[in-house]
C-alpha cells in the first residue's frame, strides 16, 4: 500500500484499487458490503505515516503509486482487504470484536518496538500522533473509532506517549467521543482518557477540558467496561484536591455506589478506590451516606474473601466523622463488622476500624453500649499491645473515655 484512502464506510484502501472498484460501477464497501453514500476518498495520513515509519525502520524504499498501479492479476477487493498495514477495528456487536482489538494491540506493539529500536522514526511517530488526533474529528465514524483506539494503545504503557498525545490536543476530541452513539467508540475513548490520566500533569488538563460531566454520564449509562473505566478515570482525576468536590457535585457518587454494590469484582474495586478519594472531602460524606454507600461497605468489610476489607473500612472510618454516617453504620450492622476487623483484620484495617469505633463511642451513649455489647474490649486491648502507632493511639483514646466512666 502506498496511497491509503478512507471511504465513506470508514475502511481504508489503496487508492488505485478502490478507484477501479468504484469505476466498475460498485457502490458498496468491498469489506463491509454496506452501501457507500458518496464516492469521496479521504487520504489516510495515519496509515501513510505508519508505512513511512516501517520503510525507514527496515531500510526499504517506499513504492511509488505509479509502480503499485502496475501490479496485475490481483483483485481489487482482495488487495484492499489484505494489503493494509493497519486494519480498522470492527463494529460493536460482531463476534470478532475482541479479536480485532487483540490484533490491534499486536500490531501496535510491533510498531512501538520499531519506534524504540530506530531513532529515525521519532519524527514520523510524532506526526502519527498528530494525524490520529486530527482523525478524532473525522466525519467518518470508522476513522474516529480507529484513531481513538490507536491513541488508547499508545497511551497504555508509554509515559512519553501520554505526554505527546495530550500535547497534540487529543483530550477535547476524546471527551467529545464519550457522548458518541456507538458503544464501542465510547468505550475506547474512555479507556484512552483513563490511560492518559495516569500521568499527573495530564490530570489537570483533562479536568480543565471538561471531562468530569461526560465521564459521569458514561458512569450512569455506559457499557459495563466503559462504566468501570470511567470510575477508574474519575479516581485518577480525584487525586487533584479541587476535583473531589466537583466530581461529587456532578452526580458521580450514586452510580459509584451502585457499581460498588452490584458491579463485577474489578468494578467494585474501581468504585471503592474512587469513593475512598471522594470521601476525604467533607461535602461528599453526606452525599455518600444518602446514596446508600454504608450497606455495601459493611458487606465488603465483613467478607475477607473479597480482598476489599481494608478499603471498605477506610471509607467507613471517613464516613464515621459525620453524624449521618455514624447513624447509618450502626443501623446497617457496621459495629459488628468493625469489631470483627479489629479482632482479625490487617494492621491497617484494625487501625481504621478502631478510628471508626472511636467516633461512634465519643458521640453517642447508645453506640458505646452497642460497641461493648459486641465484645470490642478484648480485641481492642490486643490492638493496644501489638497494633500500629495510630491503632494504639485510637485505643488509648477509647480507654480514656472508659476510665472516665463513659463506657
Amino acid at each position: 500500500m502506498v496511497d491509503p484512502v478512507i471511504v465513506a464506510s470508514g475502511q481504508t484502501y489503496e487508492r488505485a484499487y478502490i478507484q477501479r472498484w468504484l469505476e466498475q460501477g460498485n457502490f458498496s464497501c468491498p469489506k463491509t458490503r454496506q452501501p457507500l453514500p458518496h464516492d469521496n476518498l479521504i487520504p489516510n495520513y495515519t496509515v501513510k505515516a505508519l508505512i513511512t515509519s516501517w520503510c525507514e525502520a527496515n531500510n526499504v524504499a517506499p513504492t511509488t503509486p505509479e509502480a503499485a498501479a502496475l501490479e496485475k492479476n490481483v483483485g481489487c477487493a482482495r488487495n484492499a482487504a489484505s494489503g493494509r498495514y493497519y486494519r480498522q477495528t470492527k463494529s460493536l456487536g460482531r463476534a470478532s470484536r475482541f479479536h480485532s482489538l487483540l490484533e490491534l494491540d499486536r500490531r501496535h506493539n510491533s510498531f512501538q518496538d520499531r519506534v524504540t529500536r530506530s531513532g529515525k522514526t521519532s519524527q514520523a511517530f510524532e506526526q502519527l500522533i498528530t494525524n490520529l488526533v486530527t482523525d478524532l474529528s473525522s466525519p467518518f465514524a470508522g476513522a474516529r473509532k480507529y484513531a481513538a483506539a490507536e491513541l488508547r494503545l499508545l497511551a497504555k504503557d508509554d509515559i512519553q506517549s501520554r505526554i505527546l498525545v495530550v500535547e497534540a490536543g487529543a483530550v477535547r476530541p476524546l471527551i467529545a467521543l464519550l457522548d458518541d452513539g456507538d458503544e464501542q467508540t465510547q468505550e475506547i475513548a474512555v479507556t484512552a482518557l483513563l490511560n492518559l490520566s495516569i500521568n499527573d500533569n495530564n490530570k489537570a488538563e483533562i479536568s480543565r477540558a471538561g471531562a468530569i460531566d461526560p465521564l459521569v454520564r458514561v458512569l450512569k449509562a455506559g457499557s459495563s467496561a466503559a462504566v468501570e473505566n470511567a470510575a477508574a478515570t474519575l479516581f485518577n482525576l480525584s487525586v487533584v484536591d479541587n476535583n473531589k468536590e466537583v466530581i461529587g457535585a456532578a452526580g458521580a457518587i450514586s452510580p459509584l455506589v451502585e457499581l460498588l454494590a452490584s458491579g463485577s469484582p474489578g468494578g467494585k474495586k474501581d468504585a471503592a478506590t474512587a469513593l475512598f478519594n471522594l470521601s476525604t472531602s467533607h461535602d461528599n460524606k453526606p452525599r455518600m451516606v444518602r446514596a446508600g454507600a454504608i450497606r455495601p461497605l459493611v458487606e465488603l468489610a465483613s467478607q475477607a474473601a473479597t480482598g476489599m476489607v481494608d478499603k471498605a473500612v477506610a471509607i467507613l472510618a471517613n464516613l464515621s466523622t459525620v453524624p449521618e454516617g455514624r447513624v447509618s453504620i450502626a443501623e446497617e450492622g457496621g459495629i459488628i463488622a468493625l469489631v470483627q476487623v479489629v479482632e482479625t483484620g490487617s494492621l491497617r484495617g484494625q487501625e481504621n476500624a478502631a478510628a471508626a469505633l472511636l467516633h461512634l463511642c465519643i458521640n453517642s451513649s447508645k453506640h458505646r453500649a452497642m460497641v461493648l455489647q459486641e465484645g470490642a474490649v478484648p480485641p481492642l486491648h490486643a490492638l493496644s499491645l501489638a497494633g500500629t502507632p495510630r491503632g494504639k493511639d485510637k485505643v488509648l483514646h477509647l480507654s480514656f473515655y472508659a476510665h472516665r466512666g463513659i463506657f
